[in-house]
């Protein structure tokens, strides 16, 4: 069954503001994590209490754990625009189809 148009740009639009929302607040998340991180863990290591290279190191580990996680929303990201662009490429090829066999029952 196919979508109507209209419907069909409804989804669009609503996609487009969860992934644009999703990606700002990830985004922040990581940027809050990372200088919260260094501003505690420079006090910790100001105090004597944690090792430079150990803050470092997790510093480090955060970064690409949160990598990781950027590049699962750019892969789910690019799973929707593939369904979004194939529903509208199986649209234009019913369109085609349709004007094909209305001109050869014509002829």
């Amino acid at each position: 069954m196919r979508m109507p148009v209209r419907r069909q740009y409804d989804l669009e639009l609503d996609y487009r503001v969860f992934t644009g929302a999703a990606h700002l607040f990830f985004n922040s998340i990581t940027q809050a994590l990372s200088v919260g991180g260094m501003v505690y863990g420079g006090g910790l290591v100001q105090q004597g209490h944690l090792k430079l290279e150990d803050l470092m190191r997790f510093m480090q580990y955060a970064f690409k754990i949160g990598h990781a996680l950027g590049g699962l929303l750019s892969i789910l990201n690019e799973q929707q625009r593939a369904l979004m662009s194939a529903s509208k490429v199986s649209l234009s090829l019913c369109v085609c189809v349709c004007v094909c066999v209305c001109v050869c029952a014509c002829v």
